[in-house]
């Protein structure tokens, strides 16, 4: 009976997310032609905050989803070699706004020289750079910095290794909080003093899409001074 109650809840989670997300999709369009055409500075404002309303319904709807695969191991990776480079490149282009927005300078220490294509998932590795990258804008305040950063050093190892760094210099992570920051719905107490709406499923996300990849995804930081997350490829 629990098994067959269990079945039922995932069906209903997966119908229930998948009915919503193209009603979003329809309004988010709508919010983007209507502040394509020049709306008056109040509209202007109503019209964002819809919009931005909508992008967090949209992200919560895709994390349920996940989250729901990730239980019941329906979880798929598909790899195919990819240009890690240019994958950054296009996240960083997209939150550029955002953080312009919010007054933080953001920047991509690319590499120099070539760098070896990586087999992953792009789509997935993009959600967990993503992830990364929206956190630092969100709790980093105006005039902070973060920087995006390639690390090849270890391509011709043995064990061939790219690594992905994230480093903010926002509100940091409280040492008591550290050892929850993957865990499932949890959020640290100054990350919801500094912002109240998360869902908390970002980074237990992130974490379980790195671990599909047979990578690692840890973190370095102090309240205060900032947050440094290393992401191994």
């Amino acid at each position: 009976r629990l098994s067959g109650l269990e079945r039922a809840k995932s069906d209903f989670v997966s119908v229930a997310t998948h009915q919503l997300r193209t009603p979003l999709a329809g309004i988010k369009w709508t919010f983007e032609a209507l502040l394509q055409g020049n709306p008056n500075p109040n509209e202007q404002e109503l019209l964002e905050k819809g919009f931005a309303a909508t992008e967090r319904m949209t992200r919560i709807v895709n994390e349920i989803l996940s989250i729901d695969k990730i239980e019941h191991e329906r979880f798929d990776v598909s790899f195919e070699y990819t240009d890690p480079v240019k994958m950054i490149e296009g996240s960083v282009v997209e939150f550029q706004a955002p953080a312009i927005g919010k007054g933080v300078h953001l920047t991509f220490n690319k590499p120099e020289g070539s760098v070896p294509l990586v087999e992953i998932d792009l789509d997935k590795i993009r959600m967990v750079l993503d992830n990364l990258i929206e956190n630092a804008i969100k709790y980093t305040a105006v005039g902070g910095e973060i920087l995006v950063t390639l690390n090849t050093d270890r391509v011709n190892a043995a064990h061939a290794m790219v690594e992905l760094i994230v480093k903010d210099s926002g509100i940091g992570i409280d040492e008591k909080a550290q050892h929850d920051i993957f865990t499932k719905f949890y959020r640290a107490p100054n990350a919801k003093r500094a912002e109240p709406n998360g869902s908390g499923l970002g980074l237990y996300i992130a974490k379980t899409i790195v671990e599909a990849h047979h990578g690692s995804l840890w973190f370095e930081s102090e309240e205060g001074k900032g947050t440094e997350f290393h992401v191994e490829l």
